[in-house]
């Protein structure tokens, strides 16, 4: 975390900000550091949850504290302006607490959280591509890489199609309903994995963020209220479509290593971890290629044309790609563990 943490520093400093190449340097380090330290963290929650409501319990307590996380580090900077602060001072004080924030959780975690083996003693493999071998693996991964596609594509056209299409000045409050009712619903998801197969439950998530979005088609500009009611009902499956198929990955975990004997869980987040950055970053790179493709350019203003595109872009496709998700999440074996 350290690493991390010197390298989220420097990521904000007046060297990275007047330098493009220092930046991508910069950049490019403080993303590995980011997986050194997030792939023994989420592979440490296998260790700790033997039980299969457990795990989704965990995932969702760790999913929804990252998202009030990105949600004050976003808001910070802003905040910090509104006493009086430059927003390069913002920015640098932000970097600060966060770096501060780092050090301070993992020192923590590492004191008070216990180093416990769930799984059965087995041999652990370096084997990078084992999970692969295993079918239920390679389909949950498909979902979860449809999923995240489906996901990216909206969170990157979304500030365009609010200021462009709905003619709306408001994006970050309506983000902000998203992932607040995204966290406010995790309880409920988790509830429902108690009873039902965590499979039905992912995909019933799906399905509620894809039809709430569906809707959103119907919206006319102007239609600012009735836009952020359907975001808000989109978002109350936004925190289970990340918590439950995590969960689902540590059932598999656990399950190929009673097949096989040899402990994988490394490989398993490792390859998981990449997925969501792929998916991410497919999803920003489409969406950004399709607007250049049609000539959005915001010095030649807005054309009847581009506003269409705008808006199948940040509506039609997601519902795609998450329907998509949906159809292969319910190939997924249901697993003792995923009960």
């Amino acid at each position: 975390m350290l690493p991390l943490a010197a390298l989220f520093l420097a990521s904000l400093s007046p060297a990275a900000a007047h330098s493009s190449a220092v930046f991508v340097i910069i950049t490019f380090s403080l993303l590995l550091a980011y997986s050194w330290c997030a792939v023994p963290y989420e592979a440490w929650g296998v260790d700790l949850c033997a039980e299969p409501h457990d795990r989704s319990r965990m995932t969702a307590w760790r999913e929804g504290a990252g998202i009030i996380g990105m949600l004050c580090a976003l808001a910070m900077p802003a905040l910090l302006t509104t006493l009086g602060w430059s927003l390069q001072e913002a920015l640098r004080g932000t970097a600060i607490l966060c770096a501060l924030a780092f050090v301070a959780t993992t020192v923590a975690a590492l004191w008070f959280v216990p180093e416990v083996k769930s799984l059965s003693a087995a041999q652990q493999s370096w084997d990078i591509l084992a999970p692969f071998r295993m079918a239920e693996f390679r389909r949950l991964n498909a979902a979860f890489i449809l999923s995240g596609i489906g996901a990216a594509i909206p969170a990157t056209v979304v500030l365009f199609y609010v200021e462009v299409y709905l003619g709306s000045s408001k994006g970050p409050l309506f983000l902000l309903a998203y992932f607040i009712a995204g966290v406010l619903a995790l309880p409920m998801w988790v509830k429902l994995t108690k009873w039902s197969a965590k499979r039905t439950v992912w995909v019933a998530a799906l399905a509620v963020n894809t039809l709430a979005f569906a809707c959103i088609y119907l919206v006319e500009p102007g239609q600012e209220l009735l836009y952020g009611a359907l975001v808000s009902l989109s978002g109350l499956g936004f925190g289970a479509t990340l918590a439950i198929p995590t969960s689902i990955q540590i059932d598999l975990i656990e399950e190929a290593a009673r097949r096989s004997g040899i402990r994988s869980e490394g490989q398993y987040f490792g390859l998981w971890s990449f997925s969501r950055k792929a998916s991410a970053a497919l999803g920003a790179f489409v969406s950004l290629q399709v607007l250049g493709l049609y000539g959005y350019s915001t010095a030649e203003g807005l054309t009847p044309a581009i506003a269409t595109v705008i808006r199948d872009l940040y509506i039609l496709a997601p519902c795609i790609f998450m329907l998509a998700a949906a159809l292969v999440a319910l190939r997924l074996p249901v697993l003792e563990g995923s009960r």
